[in-house]
């Protein structure tokens, strides 16, 4: 149980760094990968901005979930 815990934090972990990629670089809005970064990542980004408004224009929401999802893999793991 513990390798499918790490394996779906690590996948999303490449999903929330592929977002802020995204987010930095003129591309397609409309582009089927750019949708589907933007959908699976939006949930989580959005309570960590109301939270964390960006600093001078940069959005620290990926860093925010990223040691969040790492939190909650090592906490699953513990318990399970």
């Amino acid at each position: 149980m513990d390798e499918l815990i790490t394996l779906a934090a690590q996948i999303y972990i490449l999903i929330i760094i592929a977002a802020a990629i995204v987010s930095w670089i003129e591309v397609d809005r409309q582009h089927p990968l750019v949708k589907f970064l933007h959908k699976a990542t939006e949930p989580v980004f959005r309570p960590i901005r109301e939270l964390v408004p960006p600093i001078n224009g940069l959005d620290l929401s990926p860093l925010f979930a990223l040691l969040l999802v790492k939190l909650a893999e090592k906490l699953l793991n513990l318990l399970l």
